[in-house]
């Protein structure tokens, strides 16, 4: 995961940690962690954050799996 990737997305959407949180169930703190690396981020997060970001597959890619999943090949 890219952890700087996902920041300057929430941040470009103008998302606080606690509002980015809430989209995955958890508290401030616990995103927190998730978006420095100190926790993994499961799929099933990686996946709410994305249709409530409203990102593009490659998007998703880029930021959770380092852009290292095969697509359109």
């Amino acid at each position: 995961m890219n952890c700087l990737k996902l920041k300057g997305k929430r941040i470009s959407l103008g998302v606080t940690r606690s509002g980015a949180g809430a989209v995955i169930g958890k508290n401030e703190n616990t995103y927190a962690y998730k978006e420095r690396g100190d926790t993994a981020i499961t799929l099933d997060e990686a996946g709410k954050l994305a249709i409530d970001w409203k990102m593009s597959f490659e998007e998703f890619n880029d930021i959770f799996f380092d852009g290292i999943l095969p697509f359109g090949k």
